[in-house]
């Protein structure tokens, strides 16, 4: 078996590949705090952290409601994107 950096393995005709993409996540509480301490105007920590409100639909009454309703359905049907998730890869 060929390794070639770290994310490339290769066995006979079978080269397998991995990559990731990363998530940054920051303790905001402790952000904010900690810049205030060290002296950064409120306005420019207000322009580092912003508020993000979501929503998010329960799968489980969205089908409850498809299935009580033909009108139900096909809105639920038109607002629904389903989007790919992350590829992964077992080679054996």
């Amino acid at each position: 078996m060929e390794r070639q950096g770290t994310k490339t393995l290769r066995y006979g005709g079978v080269e397998a590949k991995a990559s990731t993409k990363n998530e940054t996540i920051y303790d905001v509480e402790a952000l904010r705090a900690s810049l205030g301490r060290a002296g950064c105007p409120e306005e420019r920590i207000n322009d580092l952290i912003t508020e993000e409100v979501t929503y998010k639909v329960n799968g489980s009454v969205a089908r409850e409601l498809s299935g009580a309703n033909p009108k139900y359905a096909r809105a639920i049907k038109r607002a629904k994107t389903v989007v790919p998730g992350p590829t992964y890869v077992s080679v054996k």
